[in-house]
């Protein structure tokens, strides 16, 4: 759109001095060259100098800058993976999983012991993803006691790649379809300070790898989320995103639910 007028120009101003000269040619008197250039100049400027038209307007008002991409909308791709190492460390039949994870964040933590397997990773601000596996009785409790509950809202965040299967020799089949879930707490109740009922809150949010059919509102949540939130598979198994500090970019959401939603067998 920039370049019509110019051009333009250009094309009249040759046309001009064509038909001046063809004019000098045949008149007795030819005209001179230096008055042909000063009309054509003349014509040029009064081109020039003219407003553009309301159509032409509209067409360059039209054109929008390009804007960059905000923090919130850097996208990122899964360039890392990581597998859990229970079974080769402990010589047993037991599911390895695996999971995904850009490259901005780092696995710093590796605990694996006859008992237990913990992986945590973290990126720099604080946010983190842990994997959990406890190989506890079916009937263990993870509950600090009776003298504080929570009330969370447990929502669909997204998909799960997850898809259970048998484990030595038990089918867990019947968990059903998995997904991401937003916990979200809502409501706290303090047994010790004579509370009948919960006190609505807007707590902290953090996401799961758990059973579709765990949607609702869950209460009287006393634990540790990766125990509350664990699904049992032969133990008690969890995969939670959190932030440290309570307060998730949507950048970091992102990549914590992409994280979770990576997660699967190996």
């Amino acid at each position: 759109m920039m370049l019509r007028k110019p051009i333009a120009v250009i094309i009249i101003s040759i046309i001009i001095l064509s038909i001046l000269s063809a004019c000098g040619k045949t008149d007795s008197e030819p005209t001179n060259a230096s008055e042909n250039s000063t009309i054509a100049t003349e014509i040029t400027t009064q081109i020039e100098t003219q407003e553009p038209t309301t159509e032409a307007t509209q067409e360059l008002t039209t054109i929008e800058p390009t804007q960059a991409p905000t923090d919130e909308e850097k996208a990122f791709d899964l360039t890392q993976s990581y597998t859990t190492k229970y079974r080769d460390a402990n010589s047993v039949e037991y599911p390895k999983f695996t999971f995904d994870y850009p490259d901005n964040w780092t696995v710093t933590q590796e605990d694996v012991t006859s008992d237990r397997e913990i992986v945590t990773l973290t990126n720099s601000e604080g946010a983190e993803v842990k994997f959990s596996t406890y190989f506890y009785g079916k009937d263990f409790n993870f509950s600090y006691g009776a003298s504080v509950f929570g009330r969370v809202e447990v929502t669909e965040a997204d998909g799960s790649q997850f898809v259970p299967s048998t484990v030595q020799g038990t089918d867990h089949s019947d968990l059903g379809e998995f997904m991401v879930a937003k916990l979200h707490q809502t409501g706290v109740m303090y047994i010790t300070n004579g509370d009948s009922d919960y006190r609505d809150i807007d707590g902290e949010t953090e996401y799961a790898v758990i059973p579709k059919s765990e949607v609702g509102t869950k209460t009287e949540l006393s634990g540790h989320y990766e125990g509350e939130f664990a699904f049992w598979y032969n133990a008690f198994v969890s995969f939670i995103g959190k932030d440290t500090d309570g307060d998730f970019t949507e950048q970091e959401q992102q990549e914590v639910i992409s994280i979770l939603n990576s997660f699967r067998l190996a």
